[in-house]
């Protein structure tokens, strides 16, 4: 996770070598074109951070495991041709520990996301600096779960893909000579696929033996009812843009005769940069 999260970054400086920042960095860092259509760019954010999760998982045990969990995530927000669409890339990866309240086994885990979406942008004339955003992304999701004291079926494969709906609020507001931005971000996963074996179907018979039995499900928030909510704030540090942010990942499924939830709440810092082409 954190070779990928170095290339990320080191990618982001070469690219910041062709092109200029904004000339003060206490400048508000959205990157959307303002209400008289001025402005623009993208915005990059970088954010590392620790929390705790809850995972169940009732292919590997029947019970509930608590832990730590890494987290990263990184964003694009850039504004599309259309002055009211911005365009948004999410890329989360995650590495967890948890144990059992006995402490005797370890459910081991990773995981890795990206979803790309629209958001239509809306500036409310009677609240200045407030703008609200609604779309939808397309996602997909890689991962496992390993479990440290399991025999036949010690691993169980995370693969999904998604459409969720998704809504923001930005507001953009002055503290002393300072401006900052402070966003809430929610998305809900409406359908999509996933990949899941039968209750007591190894793995071994589905690829070695190819015996199918409905492992890849359709999924909606009847059977799969998750959500992830971000609340960030960017506030200029010097000539640098620092953002703090707190995460909920509230992941779970129940297909195949098989319960599995993972439940995240993380803390997180970074920084964001705003790129203006020239």
């Amino acid at each position: 996770m954190f070779v990928s999260a170095s290339l990320l970054t080191l990618a982001l400086l070469v690219k910041a070598q062709e092109t200029r920042a904004l000339p003060d960095s206490s400048q508000v860092t959205t990157p959307l074109p303002t209400r008289e259509g001025q402005g623009g760019g993208s915005l990059h954010s970088t954010l590392f951070g620790y929390g705790r999760v809850r995972q169940l998982d009732t292919y590997l045990s029947p019970l509930n495991y608590k832990g730590g969990q890494i987290e990263f995530l990184h964003e694009t927000l850039r504004p599309a041709r259309n002055r009211h669409l911005s365009i948004q890339t999410l890329w989360q990866m995650n590495l967890s520990k948890a144990s059992n309240e006995a402490g005797k086994t370890n459910l081991m885990g990773g995981d890795i996301s990206f979803d790309a979406g629209l958001h239509y942008n809306w500036h409310l004339k009677s609240l200045p600096g407030l703008r609200l955003m609604a779309g939808g992304l397309a996602g997909v999701n890689l991962g496992f779960l390993y479990h440290t004291r399991n025999g036949n079926n010690p691993a169980q494969a995370l693969a999904s893909l998604r459409l969720s709906a998704s809504l923001a609020a930005v507001y953009d507001f002055r503290l002393g000579k300072r401006m900052l931005s402070a966003r809430w971000q929610a998305d809900l996963p409406l359908m999509g696929v996933m990949f899941s074996p039968q209750y007591g179907q190894s793995y071994y018979e589905i690829f070695s033996l190819g015996h199918y039995d409905h492992n890849i499900v359709f999924t909606y928030p009847g059977n799969a009812p998750s959500m992830r909510h971000q609340v960030s704030l960017d506030f200029p540090v010097g000539r640098v843009t620092l953002r703090a942010a707190y995460l909920c990942d509230m992941r779970q499924s129940s297909v195949n005769n098989i319960r599995h939830h993972s439940y995240t709440h993380a803390f997180m810092f970074g920084w964001a940069v705003r790129l203006i082409r020239k």
